[in-house]
């Protein structure tokens, strides 16, 4: 399992991801990043290696000019439901899959069936050590903290008392 969180701020998307994976209760330090940069995408996962997988080898291509959220919810939305689609997870399996992108310093969260939606607040966060994320991303939201910083005390949060979770951190920003 993981946490992955991001924000928007100051114009950018900011992205943090821990990067250990559980192999039956063993925890394991994964060499590739669950945080990295697709074109213009930054992309954010938590789920199944073949949805890791997917999220690594689709391109996303954004027309110079087009508007970002009809390209999100448009283009993109297409491409990843398309995708996921063919990888044919059922069951419980499928909640477990979700990803975060950032484009043009904006944050969407991806549901397991590739419907984006953008959140309110401005960060968000997946993975089993989420809830803790996003509780940290909330009480320092009106604080004047660095994003790095407030990131990195999200996912600090969450490996304190999650124990799929664990440093080192990623740090990714659009």
């Amino acid at each position: 399992m993981t946490a992955i969180a991001a924000i928007e701020h100051a114009g950018k998307a900011w992205f943090a991801g821990d990067s250990h994976v559980e192999l039956e209760g063993i925890r394991v330090l994964q060499r590739a990043p669950k945080v990295f940069r697709r074109g213009p995408v930054v992309i954010g996962i938590a789920g199944l290696t073949v949805w890791e997988a997917l999220w690594r080898r689709v391109s996303f291509v954004r027309q110079p000019g087009r508007d970002v959220e009809a390209w999100v919810f448009g283009e993109f939305a297409e491409t990843a439901q398309r995708e996921i689609k063919a990888l044919e997870i059922e069951g419980d399996d499928r909640g477990e899959c979700a990803a975060l992108i950032g484009i043009a310093g904006r944050v969407y969260y991806v549901e397991h069936d590739g419907n984006p939606w953008r959140p309110a607040h401005g960060y968000w966060a997946i993975g089993s050590g989420a809830e803790l994320a996003i509780g940290s991303l909330h009480t320092t939201a009106r604080r004047k903290l660095l994003p790095r910083y407030r990131l990195n005390l999200a996912l600090q949060a969450a490996a304190a008392h999650c124990t799929t979770v664990a440093p080192p951190f990623r740090f990714v920003s659009t």
